[in-house]
């Protein structure tokens, strides 16, 4: 690979960027071993994004132009992702187009961006569990703990769902303060790693171990079948078996909504979108398309060069550090 030190194709190489990590980096984090997967890809989101508005002059129009082309790019590559997932994608490249858009890009734009975009992906998902699932979920559980602390006499814990829901809570904004910092300080981080790796010698393996794949919609259904067993599981110890039918139900009926309503509506729209895009814009797209392979190969890369580092932290760190640099600073000779 060789080293180019160029600015002048940044953006649509981050768009690359952002793209593969919303259809495709999810198994290479499972592959890598990567905890927290699901924060550590939010996180990433909330880099890229503060990164496309660092390096523009109209930042609205970049990020927007760019999410446009992430939505289309997933839709292609990850055609089985459920609905909620753009609509995630979409909150965050709205958000961070109007902030920084409004304030720019310093260290407390790029944390409350990071914060707010986190604790937005941490209640989303506790709304889509309620949509699917009812409020019978949270009466379920909150029955169950009330009487299991009643069991074992413990005082303070009768609203452990809410204890439960608000540390999850804490913990997203945690975790976006600190990608949001981490956002702000890593254009010039990245310019340094990348000349740490231009100067340094190394190949590639002939063996990849990225190259294992893994079924997402198995994964998504064994998820589901598994909070569908815990959720009837509930009801059988609270005494409510008469509303199990009814949940079993309107789960299946939402699923089926999203499946084969909604999700196809969206990706038919995305794909309306691109057919009538100008000749500009398909330009950038045919950009964005061309650096996809590249990055995949520098995931494996990436992996490689930092597969030293014991902790999991400190490697997640190195790793994205590395990957942002081989991605946005080499080219394939």
């Amino acid at each position: 690979m060789r080293y180019t030190a160029t600015v002048h194709r940044l953006i649509p190489k981050t768009t690359a960027l952002w793209a593969f990590s919303e259809s495709g980096l999810g198994g290479i984090m499972h592959a890598i071993r990567i905890p927290f997967s699901g924060i550590f890809l939010g996180s990433i989101s909330v880099i890229l994004i503060t990164f496309l508005a660092f390096h523009s002059k109209n930042r609205w129009k970049t990020i927007i132009q760019a999410l446009l082309l992430v939505l289309m790019l997933k839709a292609m590559i990850s055609p089985h992702s459920p609905v909620m997932a753009y609509v995630a994608v979409a909150f965050q490249g709205v958000l961070g187009a109007t902030l920084y858009s409004i304030f720019g890009v310093n260290r407390w734009s790029a944390i409350s961006f990071g914060c707010i975009a986190l604790l937005e992906s941490a209640f989303q998902k506790i709304l889509t569990l309620t949509l699917i699932f009812g409020v019978e979920l949270w009466e379920a559980l909150d029955t169950f703990f009330q009487e299991l602390t009643q069991k074992l006499q413990l005082d303070g814990f009768d609203n452990i769902p809410i204890m439960l829901i608000t540390a999850y809570g804490i913990l997203y904004g945690i975790v976006g303060i600190l990608a949001g910092n981490f956002a702000f300080l890593l254009p010039k981080r990245i310019e340094e790693t990348a000349a740490e790796l231009a100067t340094s010698t190394w190949t590639k393996t002939a063996v990849d171990p990225l190259q294992r794949k893994k079924s997402k919609r198995f994964k998504r259904l064994f998820f589901f079948v598994s909070i569908l067993l815990f959720i009837l599981t509930l009801f059988l110890f609270t005494g409510k078996e008469e509303k199990i039918g009814y949940v079993v139900l309107r789960s299946l009926l939402i699923i089926a909504l999203f499946l084969w309503v909604i999700t196809p509506l969206v990706r038919y729209l995305l794909r309306r979108w691109v057919e009538n895009r100008n000749q500009h814009q398909k330009k950038l797209l045919d950009e964005v398309l061309v650096e996809l392979p590249l990055i995949r190969e520098n995931t494996s890369l990436a992996n490689q060069l930092t597969g030293t580092i014991k902790n999991p932290l400190r490697r997640a760190k190195r790793f994205l550090l590395v990957w942002f640099s081989l991605s946005l600073y080499f080219e394939k000779e």
